[in-house]
């Protein structure tokens, strides 16, 4: 499972020579590329241990994944396309099947955005000629990239690995290569976390922040003022279609008589109490006094704490009162506000469930 999540399976793919045979059968520079690769994943597992858990990365690197009998152009190019991050070891030898995963990493157009998604060191000097079309510029220029080379153009340290198979101090850059995988893969995680929770939202508003529906059985009082019906009417099919019920069938126009009997019959089995403001010009601020008032006759008499919050048409507009009385203020504007809504009723006793 990789770090980043669906739909990767690795966090990181390696692409790099093995050159053994242009070499004459030598295996150093593949055993010094598996031994770079090696340190950057050590350091990117240990920048992110907090959040991988026991999961470990997840990454792509032929000498740990090859499976005997497995077809190897299927198996390598699903591997990179199934990948968050290339990163690539750029020398002389990144040919035939280096190039092959380069081009199955970048030939994936429905992703607009795989240069962001792509690693890019030089390890030893590589010619004009020789440096892939796929990494330049609209201008033809090579992408930027980062050096692990010597003075003399050849791969960092490789005298010392040949001799005793240690790589030399590289100054923090093999951690610098490491912190830049890292910023993109929460980059990408952020993202499709991101476009998960809008593909959910468009089924269940509620997934928006992260919690369950409201029950099938949710009572809630929608109090408005008469003159605002058009658009109480609109709001109260909005929660009605997210499977609450609500009260009471329009805007009443006068206070309840014998206020004490009315609030405890109206309010008793409702799970919560929404003020709506619709217009500057409305008795708001008498309202939420009124309001809380009847929260408090409640609380006397049931013991019932009643969450509440103010359902605004006017987000921007002064909302005189609702800071003393700790009232919760949701947009009506915001394409989620019954989900923010309902997540605002139950939230903690100082946020919205205080009891009066």
């Amino acid at each position: 499972m990789s770090y980043v999540g669906d739909p990767y399976k690795y966090d990181i793919f390696i692409s790099y020579p093995h050159a053994v045979e242009a070499l004459g059968g030598k295996t150093g520079l593949r055993d010094w590329s598996r031994k770079i690769a090696d340190d950057i994943l050590e350091y990117v597992t240990m920048a992110l241990i907090e959040e991988l858990g026991g999961d470990g990365l997840g990454y792509y690197l032929d000498r740990d994944r090859g499976v005997s009998a497995e077809p190897l152009t299927e198996s390598l190019e699903e591997a990179v396309q199934k990948s968050a991050i290339l990163v690539v070891l750029m020398s002389p030898y990144y040919q035939r099947w280096c190039l092959k995963e380069l081009n199955w990493f970048f030939g994936q157009a429905q992703d607009g955005c795989l240069f962001r998604r792509c690693v890019l060191l030089e390890v030893q000097k590589t010619s004009d000629n020789v440096w892939p079309d796929v990494l330049r510029d609209k201008a033809g220029e090579r992408l930027l990239r980062k050096s692990l080379m010597d003075q003399d153009g050849f791969p960092l340290g490789y005298e010392k690995f040949r001799s005793d198979g240690a790589l030399p101090d590289t100054n923090g850059l093999l951690k610098g290569v490491a912190i830049e995988i890292v910023a993109k893969l929460k980059e990408i995680r952020a993202q499709r976390e991101a476009e998960r929770s809008m593909a959910a939202s468009k089924a269940n508003p509620w997934t928006v922040l992260g919690q369950a529906p409201p029950p099938e059985d949710l009572l809630v009082y929608l109090e408005a003022e008469p003159q605002d019906e058009p658009v109480w009417s609109a709001r109260r099919d909005r929660l009605a279609a997210e499977r609450t019920i609500v009260l009471p069938d329009g805007p009443i126009s006068e206070q309840m008589a014998e206020r004490a009997e009315s609030v405890l019959s109206v309010y008793r089995d409702c799970d919560a109490l929404i003020l709506h403001r619709v217009r500057l010009d409305d008795s708001i601020q008498p309202r939420i006094r009124r309001a809380f008032q009847d929260r408090r006759l409640l609380y006397q008499k049931e013991r019932k704490a009643m969450p509440w919050a103010v359902l605004d048409e006017l987000p921007d507009a002064p909302l005189p009162g609702a800071a003393a009385f700790r009232l919760p203020r949701i947009p009506a504007t915001d394409e989620a506000w019954p989900a923010r809504l309902f997540a605002a009723l139950g939230g903690t006793p100082s946020d919205a469930m205080a009891s009066p």
